[in-house]
């Protein structure tokens, strides 16, 4: 679950976030949409625990979390699959001890019954990280991102800047955490990798945010918009199609309201106006100078 409580964050005079309040539920794949520079990035990296809010709190519940950020991240060095196991260090580790103990018993070093019992413990220990299905996992993953056979041992650091961006998408598609935070994920991508990707998270039982620009993936992957403006977020239900008609309903709705207001205000100042002089009025054009002065206006 990922939540958000009265939070407020500024940097500097410039106050960002306002009175910042949601929660996207476990397995809730919620968008948020908003102006740019409105605060977006800015949200996901309180979530994450990045930035501290300066009131409130933020945050998300359960064991694990994936955030996709705007910027790679990646170690140059590491191969793609390298890369990829990366977001299982702890399977790796066993991995790697396996490969230690493996090459002992190959070369017959040390006491071969202690270390063919170890190996077994470790076996049973990758089976139980279900360690024998990772290797499977990355390669549908690397598949489904357009990566070709060849490129599996490819250094992260010889491929564009738009590829890495794919590896880092990789990372957390294929650890699937109970919570996730997608900033921009479909760029770099085409359309045949964008249609995969929406069916991937389609799938996804994770408390997901993703921001994007992009309305057509929100329609196949959200099942509720977060509107940002002005430091706080509006919740729509349904996907980026059924926000636009609720929020051009809502717009409607506020025009005729503030039409209606004006007319009001109109009505009782025409009044006031005319019968400011008289004695006999002076009460209701006061009871009507003050009525004015405490509406709030309808913008």
């Amino acid at each position: 679950m990922l939540y958000a409580e009265h939070v407020i964050k500024s940097f500097g005079p410039v106050d960002v976030i306002r009175d910042l309040n949601f929660i996207v539920g476990d397995g809730e794949h919620a968008g948020l949409v908003g102006p740019n520079g409105g605060g977006k990035s800015t949200i996901l990296r309180l979530l994450a625990g990045e930035h501290k809010p300066d009131d409130g709190a933020a945050g998300f519940r359960g064991k694990s979390m994936g955030y996709l950020r705007q910027e790679a991240g990646l170690n140059d060095s590491n191969t793609l699959v390298q890369e990829l196991w990366e977001a299982f260090p702890e399977a790796r580790a066993v991995e790697l001890e396996l490969e230690v103990v493996a090459a002992s018993i190959e070369r017959g070093e040390g006491d071969l019954d202690a270390l063919i019992e170890q190996q077994a413990k470790l076996f049973d220990q990758f089976e139980a990280m279900d360690g024998y299905r990772i290797e499977t996992r990355i390669g549908r993953v690397i598949d489904g991102l357009g990566f070709k056979p060849s490129e599996v041992d490819k250094l992260c650091g010889d491929f564009s800047g738009g590829w890495q961006m794919r590896i880092a998408l990789a990372k957390v598609l294929v650890r699937r955490p109970e919570n996730a935070l997608l900033d921009e994920p479909t760029n770099h991508l085409d359309a045949k990798t964008r249609d995969w990707l929406a069916e991937e998270l389609q799938d996804w039982d994770a408390a997901l945010l993703i921001v994007t620009h992009d309305g057509e993936f929100l329609d196949k992957v959200a099942t509720r918009i977060f509107d940002l403006r002005d430091g706080r977020v509006d919740a729509y239900a349904g996907n980026y199609t059924d926000f636009q008609k609720q929020k051009a309903a809502k717009l409607q709705a506020q025009d005729q309201a503030a039409a209606r207001q004006d007319r009001e205000i109109a009505k009782q100042e025409r009044f006031i106006e005319r019968f400011r002089a008289k004695a006999t009025k002076t009460t209701q054009v006061q009871s009507r100078e003050k009525m004015i002065a405490k509406i709030d206006r309808i913008d």
